[in-house]
């Protein structure tokens, strides 16, 4: 999957909206489902920022929105980048 307008959008999203307390179907209805839980955690979820493959068919550089919720509210936001 490919989103094009995420990377210039998330510096404004942070720093700018209060998503932090907000319950799951606010954040569902302000930014969408979700990919997936993250480590299989139901209570972390993320959102695929930018996914760079480079020349080769395994990732070389991601970024994802990482969201923690704590009793169906958002309690944790933060990027998590990672380069080959």
């Amino acid at each position: 999957m490919d989103y094009p307008h995420r990377d210039l959008m998330i510096d404004d999203l942070i720093n700018n909206r209060q998503i932090k307390g907000l319950k799951y179907q606010e954040l569902v209805k302000l930014l969408g489902e979700p990919q997936r839980n993250w480590q299989s955690d139901s209570n972390q979820y993320y959102y695929q920022i930018v996914e760079d493959y480079g020349m080769d068919i395994d990732p070389v550089y991601t970024k994802n929105l990482m969201i923690r919720l704590r009793d169906s509210v958002v309690c944790e936001i933060k990027l998590q980048e990672w380069k080959k």
